[in-house]
């Protein structure tokens, strides 16, 4: 089957298509998202690409993919989150909704190429997409920061949306000409961006290491929507309306970068796991407190009990796996304070007793005397 879109012609076939589903179907869903994922990037670039050569504009597939992008994020989280806590699936839901509102602000101007948007620039309804994304992101990451302690003044709305309007105001001051209003709220929208990006930053700092691949890309999908709003500012102040980088449409590549950015972070929310044990892992009840102590969401709340599992180690003789029955009643005392943690505090994930006793006794052997001992009866 072949079809024609503008100059690009598309020609499939049916057998193709079944192949590639089937080859999808036997794919785990991580695996077949990124694949997904990467396949819709190459996609954009080549048909980019292909707009640019032929003189024509690139704001529509770039418009197309930004929002694409934006809402491939929102399955990816929902499966990740399954693992967390109500708390942080709330507040990952403000986020990805201000993802996905910006990815639609950014499709509209491409539209109005096809549609008349002109009572819809006029009314000021263009901006709204912006205002309630910038309101979601902020929020969202707000409750995140919250939940891992970060609770400092410039967090506070009441700081942050007020600096942004001193900002605005100021810069009103300053700048003159038909684009002052424009530029006026891309200094909003960057100045509310900031302070998100620096929370996100902030979580990543305080989280365990496990969450740094995912946290390290959202981080950089805010920091991307503060260059879309200076390059935006920059743009207009140093460029014709009839110059080639204007009317070419390329000006959309900082929002589509961190639309790109954002669902790269669902991806690796998505493939988060609890960290394997080999059977080599577990042979000391030592490795398995400090396994169950790593999975804790902030390392901080754990310090304590590792300290003195390090001091006990010290005592009880270094790589020494048999201990009296004295010391593995302290070592469990030890394991179950951090149990505790886990269970009743993490502030993140959601952990049960007997799915940590489950890990631990998939990966090492309670035959014998171990299933009777202080420590590994635990797991009996």
């Amino acid at each position: 089957m072949e079809r024609a879109y503008g100059i690009v012609k598309v020609t499939t076939k049916q057998g193709t298509i079944s192949k590639m589903v089937r080859f999808l179907a036997k794919t785990s869903s991580q695996k077949a998202a990124l694949l997904l994922i990467g396949l819709a990037l190459l996609g954009t670039i080549i048909l980019t690409i292909s707009f640019l050569v032929v003189g024509r504009s690139v704001e529509l597939p770039l418009g197309i993919a930004t929002a694409f992008f934006s809402f491939a994020a929102i399955p990816l989280f929902a499966i990740a989150l399954k693992e967390f806590k109500e708390a942080l699936r709330r507040a990952y839901a403000l986020i990805c909704m201000g993802i996905v509102l910006y990815g639609i602000g950014q499709l509209q101007f491409p539209l109005f190429e096809i549609i008349d948007g002109r009572v819809w620039i006029e009314s000021g309804g263009v901006i709204l997409p912006y205002i309630l994304s910038i309101v979601c992101i902020f929020f969202g990451m707000r409750s995140f920061g919250k939940l891992v302690g970060i609770t400092a003044l410039w967090t506070s709305p009441l700081i942050v949306f007020g600096l942004a309007i001193v900002l605005t105001v100021a810069a009103g001051f300053m700048i003159s000409g038909e684009q002052a209003i424009v530029m006026q709220f891309e200094i909003f929208l960057a100045t509310v961006l900031i302070f998100s990006a620096i929370i996100s930053e902030r979580i990543k700092s305080i989280t365990a290491q496990q969450y740094g691949p995912a946290l390290t890309l959202l981080s950089a999908s805010l920091s991307m929507l503060v260059v879309a709003a200076l390059h935006h500012i920059v743009t207009m102040l140093t460029l014709d309306e009839s110059s080639w980088y204007l009317s070419s449409g390329l000006t959309l590549w900082p929002a589509f970068t961190a639309a790109v950015l954002f669902a790269l972070s669902g991806y690796a929310f998505a493939a988060f796991k609890t960290k394997a044990l080999t059977t080599t892992d577990v042979t000391s009840p030592v490795d398995v407190i400090a396994y169950v102590a790593s999975l804790a969401s902030n390392p901080a709340a754990v310090e304590k009990p590792l300290d003195a599992l390090q001091g006990a180690s010290a005592r009880f003789g270094a790589g020494d796996n048999h201990f009296t029955k004295e010391q593995e009643a302290e070592l469990a005392t030890l394991y179950i304070g951090i149990e505790d943690y886990l269970v009743g505090h993490d502030p993140l994930r959601k952990f049960t007793r007997e799915g940590l006793h489950e890990i631990v006794r998939a990966r090492s052997q309670l035959a014998g005397n171990r299933a009777s001992s202080p420590f590994w009866s635990l797991f009996a």
